[in-house]
């Protein structure tokens, strides 16, 4: 006997419409975001490595070679609140931006 579908409940509905209603480059970015933040927070807890350390934008350290910080330090939540605003604000303007880059409306014209 095959398995009844069950309906989602209605908070899960919510979640699963929202995720749905994302585009596939703000899902990166969102997975990003949060995966270094865990991993940042993992590393702050365990006392086995400092990822702010190696990933934060600093002047002196920047002028030696580390030119990837200045795309990384953008990626480093400082603290819980700094992700969910940040990931609303990604969630919210990610697809915009997204939809007008592929189509090319970004593009100078003249």
């Amino acid at each position: 006997m095959a398995a009844l579908a069950q309906p989602l409940s209605p908070m899960r509905l919510i979640w699963h419409r929202f995720l749905q209603s994302l585009t596939p480059g703000v899902r990166v970015v969102l997975g990003v975001l949060a995966a270094a933040y865990l991993a940042e927070a993992i590393g702050r807890w365990s006392s086995a490595y400092d990822l702010s350390a190696w990933l934060a934008l600093s002047g002196p350290v920047f002028w030696k070679g580390r030119v990837w910080l200045l795309v990384t330090y953008g990626l480093l939540p400082a603290g819980i609140l700094n992700l969910l605003f940040n990931g609303m604000m990604v969630a919210s303007l990610g697809p915009l931006i997204e939809r007008a880059w592929s189509r090319g409306q970004l593009e100078r014209k003249g």
